[in-house]
C-alpha cells in the first residue's frame, strides 16, 4: 500500500478546503460575493481573524501530512485553538434561523477530529516512523530458487531494496545472491539486515546498471501480475472505493491500525 491512512488523508483534505468553505459560507450569510468578502476581511478584520481563516488551516495541513513527532503536537495545539474559536463563535454569534447552528456544527466537527487524533493508534503514526508503510519499498511475494554464495536458498519476497530468503544456514554480509526470472539473470551483492530461525533479510548492495534494469523488469512484471504485497496492512486499501467497502462491512476500519 502506497497510500497514507485514508482517515488521515480525509482529515487533511478537510482542513485544506476549510478556509475556502468558511469564506464562501460567511460571504453568503452576509450577502457578499466571495471576492468582495475577502476584501472586506482584509480591510476591516484584525490580524487574528486572518490567522484563524487562513494560517491555522495551512499549518494544520502541513502538520497532518508530515507525520512527524513535532507535527503531532503542532496539530494538537491547533485543534485546541479551533475548538476555542468555535466556542467563541457560539457565544458571539448573531445568526438566526438554521444558520445559527453552524457554529455548533463547527464545534462538533472540531471536537470529533481532535478526539480521533488523540487515539493511540493514530498517535503512533506520528511517533514511530517505522509504521510509515507508504515510504517503504513495495515487497512482492516471490517464490524462486536461488543461490547465496555457494548455498541454495529460496527467495520469499523481493523489493527494489532487497529480498527475504528462507534458509537455516548462517550467512555473512557480502555474499552474492544469484537467481533467474524468465529472461533475467541476476547476480547481486547483499548485506544481512536481519535473521531468525528460518528467514534471512538481505539488502542489495552496489547494483550495476544492468542489475537495476533487470530488477525493475521483475518488479514491474510482479506488479502487472498483481502479486501479493507482503508489507502492507491487509485491512487498508490503496483505492478509496475498496477502503469504503471495508468500512461498510466493518466500521472499525475507520480506526487507523498501526500494522507494519
Amino acid at each position: 500500500m502506497r497510500r497514507r491512512p485514508w482517515p488521515l488523508v480525509l482529515i487533511t483534505f478537510f482542513f485544506a478546503l476549510s478556509p475556502l468553505v468558511s469564506l464562501i459560507f460567511s460571504a453568503k450569510m452576509q450577502g457578499f460575493s466571495l471576492i468582495i468578502f475577502i476584501k472586506v476581511i482584509a480591510l476591516t478584520k484584525p490580524l487574528e481573524a486572518s490567522i484563524v481563516y487562513l494560517v491555522m488551516p495551512i499549518v494544520s495541513v502541513i502538520s497532518l501530512w508530515s507525520f512527524k513527532r513535532w507535527s503531532y503536537w503542532s496539530f494538537s495545539l491547533i485543534s485546541v485553538l479551533f475548538v476555542a474559536q468555535s466556542i467563541s463563535a457560539i457565544t458571539t454569534s448573531e445568526l438566526t434561523g438554521l444558520t445559527q447552528f453552524a457554529p455548533y456544527l463547527a464545534l462538533g466537527v472540531n471536537l470529533l477530529i481532535m478526539s480521533y487524533f488523540f487515539l493511540p493508534g493514530v498517535r503512533s503514526f506520528y511517533k514511530r516512523s517505522d509504521l510509515h508503510w507508504w515510504k517503504a519499498h513495495r515487497r512482492y511475494q516471490f517464490d524462486a530458487a536461488a543461490k547465496l554464495g555457494n548455498k541454495k536458498v529460496t527467495i520469499l519476497d523481493i523489493s527494489s531494496g532487497g529480498v527475504s530468503v528462507g534458509s537455516t544456514e548462517k550467512f555473512k554480509s557480502g555474499e552474492v545472491l544469484k537467481f533467474e526470472y524468465e529472461n533475467c539473470k541476476l547476480e547481486i551483492a547483499t548485506a544481512v539486515v536481519y535473521e531468525n530461525e528460518n528467514k534471512l533479510g538481505l539488502a542489495f548492495q552496489d547494483l550495476t546498471e544492468q542489475s537495476s534494469k533487470d530488477l525493475k523488469i521483475i518488479l514491474n512484471d510482479l506488479k502487472a501480475k498483481k502479486a501479493r504485497v507482503v508489507n502492507s496492512p491487509k485491512s487498508l486499501k490503496d483505492d478509496f472505493g475498496g477502503w469504503m467497502k471495508d468500512v461498510y462491512k466493518d466500521p472499525r476500519e475507520l480506526l487507523v491500525k498501526a500494522k507494519k
